[in-house]
């Protein structure tokens, strides 16, 4: 299955999509896509490691109404980041 990724951070909206099973193992594989040297002060570790914890924390949750999208607020270095992930097929 195809997923799409909308992240917001530090005033910025990143799209990208990557293919996977479910909507975890997406989120997973995205975490490792993601270009997070676009983003100053960002490292892709460090994003990997926020997505991860909050997927054990509070998995991703599932927007209200919606069939195949969630999301979820990573936290990292005391900034915050929106998620959506969105099924696309």
């Amino acid at each position: 299955m195809r997923f799409t990724f909308i992240m917001e951070v530090d005033g910025g909206t990143y799209v990208s999509q990557v293919d996977a099973a479910d909507e975890v193992e997406a989120t997973l594989a995205w975490c490792e896509k993601f270009p997070a040297e676009k983003i100053k002060g960002l490292r892709k570790k460090t994003l990997a490691e926020s997505v991860r914890k909050e997927l054990k924390e509070y998995g991703l949750a599932p927007l209200d109404g919606l069939d195949g999208v969630w999301c979820a607020s990573p936290r990292y270095k005391k900034r915050l980041a929106l998620m959506n992930v969105v099924r696309c097929g």
